[in-house]
């Protein structure tokens, strides 16, 4: 399954990408700080008093909310004074305050006509502000003048404005980060517009939720188009990408279909076609929750057996889902009966920051979009500048530092603060995202692979390695020529060839299904992969000049000590010095051959081993029990390990042949299995040889200075195998004496 959005729709329609990703970036957030100035312009352009209103209890009347000590009516007006109206000091122009005029949204009234009127007034209200002196009666009929300035000051614009253009600014950026990566891509262009649409919505809403009294109309108009536009752009985008995403639902351009959609309600509205503002806001948004029900449902179903789309639906369910129902149910529903919503609109843009928060996450997590996981490294470099920028600004504005001052404090608050705080951001990111310390389980893997020879082949540790770090829910080994190592089905699987044949290992979920393979993890494995190839031909060198080196000493064996051995058969006179000849002779033929060769399996072995067993049990009149317990018997057995099992094995045949007087022997091979208890351990195969007899026992403690056993003890060593020896008796008190030596096999 190829969940890549840029493989499932035709892209051909679509702009290629020309600006490499930080390009596009720059350019999108120049246009945005571009926005921002004329966002805070307009915020600083009415006259300001120093005041803040809100209604009564009864809702009938307007008292002041707070009065700013630094503002021109401060000691003039205090908090809970009840307004009635505004004029100018020669009574030409005086107003009603109404709690109508006051209100935060004007798109949260039901009729256009109650509308225009708010509009209306707001003009009214903006050209009295436009006198130097104003006149407040109070409800107990005192009156007080206040002369407001000019403009609003940008260091007394209030908390919750920065809080609404700092919401557009994250979400823009987020969505910018991701939208830069592959600038042609429909669903990340999808993701790009919800990110703008939210930029344009809050920022917009800052503006004149935030105002002290009025705006200018026209102004004021503009931004209220401006709010609805960014809240539709955030919208008909959003559905877009759930129904290409994780799975096409249909033809891609329907996407564009609800785009429109949600564009013509917004023109409707500019136009003020619908009956109400319910028909032209409110239930295009309740429809858009409604779709957004469906597309989910609909992508759950239509991925029954696929893990990964689940996982991806998860997000969405968790992150757009949920703060979607929250908004809409918290700010939009409550006004269509007539209620105040539950919250402001003005808070209500932290609700939408989930969405981008969850995405965010599941690009870690999951890799959604198909989005590699260093956007978000390039989401906080981004914010990292903007950082600076609005330090800078802070200490120029707002705490009169000078340039140079406010520049270096900036710099240095970003450097000491920001950047160690977004270190460890990144690093917790990458927690939760199940980042694997590749540098660790590289040098761990560098100690291991030289090691192939002693227990197992380069396949079977390369495996054993993969099955280590990645822990994968299976690993399978199939007949498929792959080169390449590869990420498919989105992340679920990893494709990766092995080193000796060419068979290719299929990883299937890492970390247990928790993860997904991502490029990082492609890159780790080419790079442990050349280690691998680089190791296995060095140990091939090696081999191959052990065994040019094994061929000339066996060569000189042949043709000097094998040359005096035979000269001494045929001069000796003496039966036994001919015989003891014979056997150095043969035993010498026995060593010269497997000098020679490569190795051979188990199989072969063991009928050469019960040949000589029998042989010379039967001539010493010692009963042999013989036993295999060997499975599938093609276990290969190296030239090392021929050799010095083959030394052992006689050797201790020998110390029961001449030592124990045993009248029986019992001789047992079995292959056994071990598995690690520790997770990702590896499944090990190992020989074990008994020789059990019923003679005199014997003691190592008492004989191991001996040459027979110190060879028999290091020639176990040399194959990483052990031995060792027990007396007991059984139940009817004879002697059981065993020597049991283990080894370790490689793979067959």
């Amino acid at each position: 399954m190829e969940l890549s959005s840029t493989d499932q729709i035709d892209e051909s329609d679509l702009p290629v990408k020309k600006l490499a990703p930080r390009a596009l970036a720059t350019l999108a957030i120049i246009g945005m700080l571009l926005w921002l100035g004329v966002v805070v312009y307009l915020a600083y352009m009415p006259p300001w008093m120093g005041l803040g209103f809100e209604p009564s209890q009864d809702g009938n009347k307007v008292i002041v909310k707070y009065v700013d000590p630094s503002g021109p009516a401060y000691n003039i007006l205090k908090k809970g004074d009840q307004v009635k109206s505004i004029s100018n000091t020669s009574g030409e122009i005086n107003l009603v305050l109404s709690p109508d005029d006051i209100i935060l949204e004007p798109d949260s009234v039901s009729r256009y006509e109650t509308y225009n009127l708010f509009f209306e007034n707001q003009n009214r209200w903006y050209d009295l502000l436009q006198q130097q002196s104003l006149r407040f009666v109070l409800s107990d009929g005192s009156e007080q003048i206040v002369s407001a300035k000019l403009h609003r000051p940008v260091n007394q614009l209030p908390w919750l404005f920065w809080f609404q253009v700092l919401c557009g600014v994250i979400t823009f950026v987020a969505g910018v980060s991701v939208w830069a990566t592959r600038g042609g891509d429909r669903i990340l262009f999808y993701y790009g517009l919800t990110g703008l649409g939210l930029l344009l919505a809050s920022s917009s809403a800052a503006i004149y939720s935030t105002r002290e009294l009025a705006l200018d109309a026209t102004i004021f108009y503009r931004l209220s188009m401006i709010n609805q536009f960014g809240s539709y752009l955030y919208s008909g985008p959003f559905l877009a990408i759930l129904w290409n995403y994780p799975k096409p639902l249909g033809k891609p351009l329907f996407g564009h279909v609800l785009i429109l959609f949600f564009l013509l309600f917004w023109l409707a509205n500019v136009f003020q076609i619908p009956e109400t503002l319910d028909v032209g806001m409110r239930y295009p948004l309740i429809a858009g929750l409604a779709i957004l029900i469906v597309l989910s449902i609909w992508q759950w179903l239509v991925s029954p057996h696929d893990p990964l789309s689940r996982a991806i639906m998860n997000w969405f369910l968790m992150a757009w889902l949920l703060s979607g129902i929250l908004y809409v149910g918290l700010v939009t529903i409550p006004l269509l009966f007539g209620l105040e919503s539950f919250i402001d609109q003005s808070i209500a843009w932290g609700i939408l920051l989930l969405v981008y928060l969850g995405v965010t996450a599941g690009i870690l997590k999951y890799q959604l979009f198909n989005v590699e996981k260093w956007v978000v490294n390039f989401w906080l470099w981004i914010l990292g500048g903007l950082l600076v920028v609005g330090i800078d600004a802070f200490l120029i504005i707002v705490l009169d530092f000078g340039n140079l001052l406010s520049l270096t404090t900036a710099l240095a608050l970003a450097g000491w603060i920001y950047f160690p705080v977004r270190q460890w951001l990144w690093q917790k990111f990458q927690q939760l995202a199940g980042k694997t310390n590749y540098r660790d389980f590289y040098t761990q893997a560098t100690q291991l692979l030289f090691d192939f020879g002693s227990e197992h082949n380069v396949d079977e540790q390369w495996k054993i390695q993969l099955q280590a770090f990645f822990q994968p829910i299976s690993i399978q080994e199939v007949d498929i020529n792959q080169q390449n190592i590869v990420v498919e089905e989105q992340g679920m699987k990893l494709y990766v060839p092995l080193i000796k044949n060419e068979f290719c290992l299929i990883l299937i979920g890492a970390q247990n299904g928790r993860h997904l393979f991502n490029n990082d993890d492609v890159r780790f494995v080419n790079s442990l992969q050349e280690l691998f190839n680089m190791a296995f031909k060095v140990e091939q060198a090696a081999q191959n000049g052990a065994i040019e080196e094994r061929k000339r000493i066996a060569r000189d064996l042949h043709d000097n000590v094998g040359a005096k051995l035979l000269s001494l058969i045929y001069r000796s006179e003496g039966r036994g010095t001919q015989e003891l000849a014979r056997d150095s002779l043969k035993e010498l033929r026995e060593l010269i051959q497997g000098l020679e060769t490569k190795g051979d399996t188990l199989g072969s072995i063991l009928y050469l081993w019960f040949d000589e067993a029998d042989r010379r049990c039967n001539e010493a009149k010692i009963l042999l029990v013989w036993k295999e317990n060997v499975g599938n018997n093609d276990f290969m057995l190296n030239t090392r390990q021929l050799l010095n099992l083959k030394a052992v094995f006689s050797e201790l045949l020998s110390n029961v042949i001449k030592h124990a007087n045993a009248s029986a022997l019992n001789i047992s091979t079995d292959v056994v299995m071990e598995t690690g208890l520790e997770a990702g351990s590896h499944t090990r195969y190992f020989l074990v040889i008994t020789f059990s007899n019923n003679g005199s026992p014997f003691l190592v403690e008492e004989t191991g200075s001996g040459q027979g056993i110190h060879n028999i003890k290091q020639r176990i060593i040399e194959i990483n195998g052990e031995i060792d020896w027990l007396s007991t008796k059984d139940n009817e008190n004879n002697n059981i004496n065993k020597s049991i030596v283990k080894i370790p096999l490689q793979g067959h």
